[in-house]
């Protein structure tokens, strides 16, 4: 019963896909930016940005043939030989959820040149100091806004 139990665990775990963790990176615009693919990956691969609930195709690989499918004057988008999208002055227009082959990536947020960040791991606490010192000033933290704490 033991040794039935342990090959069909083991014939499971062969079988099962697994999915690999979305990358999330933060640039400075205007820095340039290398994104791969989560695996290895042979024959045609196709890169497109999630932003906003919208799925926009950028650049098709296949080969030797690159094929942008979309305005890119400037050339911002290559491919490199292992099939990764390198992005070259990277806008804050560029954030967004990166697929290759329709699979997620990686999650890429752009900041502003010139600005600060801090690292800090979970349940720390922080203390962000805002440079405007009007009193407009807001605070927002994944689309929500946050209640500031009077001092």
């Amino acid at each position: 019963m033991k040794v039935i139990i342990i090959c069909w665990l083991f014939a499971f775990l062969l079988s099962s896909n697994i999915a690999a963790a979305i990358i999330h990176k933060i640039v400075q615009q205007k820095n340039q930016i290398t994104l791969r693919c989560p695996h290895p990956v042979e024959g045609k691969v196709t890169w497109s940005r999630e932003k906003d609930g919208n799925k926009t195709d950028l650049m098709t690989i296949e080969g030797e043939k690159e094929t942008t499918h979309i305005l890119d004057p400037y050339k911002r988008y290559t491919a490199l030989a292992d099939k990764s999208l390198f992005i070259k002055r990277v806008y804050i227009s560029d954030a967004g959820r990166y697929l290759c082959n329709d699979e997620a990536a990686v999650d890429l947020t752009v900041i502003p040149s010139g600005t600060v960040v801090h690292e800090a791991t979970e349940r720390t606490t922080v203390t962000l100091k805002c440079p405007d010192v009007s009193d407009n000033q807001s605070w927002r933290k994944d689309a929500r806004d946050i209640q500031q704490q009077s001092r």
